[in-house]
């Protein structure tokens, strides 16, 4: 979907709505919006759902922002309760140093949001990844609670020029935000902007940053106050698979985050919601770090309750075979771990005749 020549949003919600697989484009203003009904009673449009979109400025931000003022997000929700934002790209969300709004984040919540949960998303080259909250507000928090977790942040080196990097601060931010989860985020900076993740405001209490994987600070400012605990903060490209298309997840080498976070019982799958951990620790970051072989199914039948699947390949290594009821954000239960043979054919037996089921085999190393 994109949108044309006037200052407008591309999407604005009035109601409770998924947004699920939406490709958004130069947006003229916020690309998804939702206003409140009443700020001081905290009554907005709740319960929304954005999963497996996709959030882009092909080019500059355009011109209908209105004389270089450079006004826009991805998502935009004021009063919003208990959303969730999963699975997503957001892209080149950046505004020129002249513009006068610098920071604008991909996804904002605020002016008395609670609950929101961001997670398994992508920010490839966005001026500010997640803010739950924004201004020191009262009466009201801008923002309480939720979680920020399991995402991949990257700017690509020499994005920001050493004057905005001057007036950064951080790239997830929970600004007048008590209770805010922010775990198992892997953030590359590449010495653009300051901080990592930045805590701030006094009315900031009761937060953690934890098991964060970044290559630069988590940051308490203003009298906030947060837990720390398992982070890295001295990451490089290195460690990482594809940093100049925000591909963070591991390399085998990277065994300075491998297996060396304390497990987290709020956190038990990854970027791609596979189970976490692996092992007795889980890793540093977004990513559950684990060696796959692709293999090819060539044929999937069904015979009564069961199925037989067949691969092109079947190496010999070990594999294992998950089931979920629902791929979307769902979660993949393991059915069979640490399966040998040289065959190509798997049989699953006992699907539910009832309802959908998804099955998916990897290959181990």
């Amino acid at each position: 979907m994109t949108h044309g020549t006037t200052k407008s949003f591309s999407i604005q919600v009035r109601s409770r709505r998924t947004f699920y697989c939406v490709r958004l484009l130069n947006a003229g203003s916020q690309f998804l919006k939702s206003n409140p009904t009443d700020v001081n009673a905290g009554t907005g449009v709740n319960n929304g759902v954005v999963e497996y979109c996709w959030f882009e400025y092909t080019g500059s931000p355009p011109n209908d922002h209105g004389s270089g003022v450079g006004y826009f997000n991805g998502i935009s929700a004021h009063a919003a309760q208990n959303w969730v934002v999963r699975g997503n790209l957001f892209k080149n969300l950046h505004n020129p140093d002249t513009a006068a709004y610098l920071w604008n984040p991909a996804v904002l919540f605020w002016r008395h949001s609670v609950g929101t949960i961001t997670e398994q998303n992508t920010f490839l080259n966005v001026d500010r990844a997640v803010a739950y909250g924004l201004d020191n507000t009262t009466p009201y928090f801008d923002h309480a609670g939720g979680v920020i977790r399991n995402n991949f942040v990257c700017l690509t080196p020499g994005f920001m020029s050493a004057g905005r990097k001057a007036g950064s601060d951080g790239s997830i931010i929970a600004w007048n935000s008590p209770g805010t989860q922010i775990d198992h985020n892997t953030v590359l900076l590449n010495g653009n902007t300051f901080y990592a993740v930045e805590f701030r405001f006094a009315t900031t209490t009761n937060c953690t940053a934890r098991n964060n994987l970044a290559d630069a600070p988590i940051h308490l400012r203003d009298s906030a106050n947060a837990t720390q605990s398992g982070n890295l903060v001295t990451a490089t490209s290195a460690m990482f698979a594809n940093p100049a298309t925000a591909d963070l997840h591991l390399l085998a080498s990277a065994t300075n985050a491998i297996d060396k976070a304390p497990v987290l019982s709020s956190v038990t799958n990854d970027f791609d919601g596979e189970i976490r951990p692996r092992s007795a620790s889980s890793d540093i970051g977004a990513d559950e770090f684990r060696v796959l072989t692709p293999s090819v199914i060539t044929d999937f039948r069904f015979a009564g309750t069961n199925a037989v699947i067949s691969f092109s390949t079947m190496p010999g290594q070990p594999y294992e075979v998950e089931r979920a009821s629902n791929v979307v954000g769902g979660q993949w239960t393991l059915l069979a771990s640490n399966i040998t043979g040289t065959g190509g054919v798997i049989r699953v037996t006992n699907l539910n005749a009832t309802g959908q089921q998804f099955y998916r085999v990897k290959l181990l190393n």
